[in-house]
């Protein structure tokens, strides 16, 4: 779940880690350069049973180490950025307002995908890494010396640097990932990356946060240098240079809108996943409100409170590769269908354990659709589209963001956070059964966003 004023996203997974997998091959099934990459070698006939995380290879390693650094101090200024803005201002139009402002970068993703894939993508990684830390620093430091100072624009700005930063380094991790993975394990591969950042940003990250931010400067420092150790980690990779031609900007956001304008899965997968994604952050960014105002949680509270929801997506990390393999085409609309029930569970409740049970299922599911959407895309690009491509379709998907969560902070404001999860459950409910056949129909029609074998 996406529940971040200001980084990542994840912001988007793997085939059952509990149950061991086993692939057939009756000859070497990849070619050597992506045989080196994955440390694999396949001889011969028979089976090949899966290690968990070994048989992805030691550059996955890293930058999956890398990924979980970051995330943990990601998981930190979850609650203490939402805190440190509840403690600027009460209004509910204001605090969705932050959530909606920090998104618009991604409305430029595109323009972003297309400097990416002109760029090394280690270097692209590295960097974003080491402004984040450098933006997250000086605020740290403020904060320190001088707190009176910290307003509510300040954090508008803050959330929309770094954001512009993540939309850089989601495109660039979009394309590193496939040079370190094989495309049989795309899906175990985006599920351990997506373990290890809802682990950090919301499991382990969030209550941190929240005890931290008793100490006001604790939460933002805590991420400045988690994301000078993610640099450190990325910086041993091995470089990623790109292999584009000679052709302008204009050319290549051109070929990238042409490429993902002809492809049918592409535009399907992209509207249903922005529908989600305006709903999510319709509902989600308000949480602080439920959590302070409704519940009447402490700082320390608050943040139990999303670790509570986030143990949905961890499990949905785990579960999510076997829910894709038995639903297929119908992943997304069964997600939509489970997430509207538990949003209308949340309709009335005044139970912050009921509240954060239904919306860590509601994260299984979030995940198992995040799995489906980014191992499709994938598959269905060609490596030197890829930045633009997904800087394209985050486009989309965390633009619906921006209207979403200040719909929500109007009708919180106006009539209250129940209204907002009724209406969010029932629209949910509604789409999930009214794309399901149109949808299945457009996969079955380009298998391409399948596995090989």
């Amino acid at each position: 779940m996406a529940l971040s004023f200001s980084v990542r996203v994840n912001s988007n997974l793997s085939v059952g880690f509990g149950n061991e997998q086993v692939f057939t091959t009756e000859a070497p099934c990849l070619p050597r350069r992506a045989q080196r990459f994955t440390g694999h070698v396949f001889r011969g006939s028979g089976t090949t049973n899966l290690a968990p995380m070994r048989s992805l290879g030691g550059r996955f390693q890293r930058l999956w180490l890398a990924t979980a650094v970051s995330a943990l101090g990601d998981g930190m200024l979850i609650s203490g950025f939402q805190l440190l803005a509840e403690r600027q201002t009460k209004n509910e139009f204001e605090i969705a307002a932050i959530f909606a402002i920090g998104r618009i970068p991604w409305a430029a993703a595109l323009l972003f995908g297309a400097w990416v894939d002109r760029r090394n993508a280690r270097s692209v990684l590295v960097g974003m890494d080491l402004l984040r830390a450098a933006v997250l620093g000086c605020l740290g430091f403020l904060l320190v010396v001088r707190p009176e100072n910290i307003s509510l624009g300040l954090l508008i700005v803050t959330a929309f640097v770094l954001n512009a930063a993540s939309v850089c380094f989601f495109c660039g991790a979009q394309r590193a990932l496939p040079m370190v993975v094989a495309d049989r394990y795309l899906e175990k591969a985006n599920g351990y990356q997506e373990v290890a950042l809802t682990a950090g940003e919301q499991l382990v990250g969030p209550p941190l946060g929240g005890v931290l931010f008793l100490a006001g400067k604790g939460p933002i420092l805590g991420d400045a240098f988690s994301f000078a150790g993610s640099a450190a980690l990325l910086a041993s990779l091995p470089s990623m240079p790109s292999t584009l031609g000679s052709e302008g900007a204009f050319s290549d956001i051109r070929e990238g809108w042409d490429f993902f304008v002809a492809s049918p899965v592409l535009r399907s997968l992209t509207a249903s996943i922005s529908v989600a994604s305006f709903l999510q952050a319709y509902t989600l960014s308000t949480l602080v409100i439920m959590g302070k105002l409704t519940f009447n949680l402490s700082d320390a509270g608050f943040g139990l409170f999303l670790a509570a929801i986030a143990v949905g997506n961890v499990i949905g990390g785990f579960v999510a590769p076997a829910i894709v393999r038995r639903l297929g085409a119908n992943t997304i609309p069964a997600v939509m269908v489970v997430a509207g029930l538990c949003y209308l569970a949340c309709t009335g409740s005044r139970s912050p354990i009921l509240v954060g049970f239904a919306l860590a299922v509601e994260g299984v599911g979030i995940i198992a659709a995040n799995v489906f959407n980014g191992a499709a895309r994938t598959r269905l690009t060609t490596p030197h589209l890829r930045g633009r491509v997904v800087g394209l379709s985050r486009a989309f998907i965390y633009g619906a963001q921006v209207p979403g969560a200040l719909t929500a902070g109007i009708i919180a404001r106006r009539l209250g956070t129940d209204w907002v999860f009724a209406i969010a459950g029932a629209a949910f409910v509604i789409l999930g059964i009214g794309i399901a056949r149109p949808l299945r129909a457009t996969l079955d029609a380009n298998p391409g966003w399948k596995a090989a074998g």
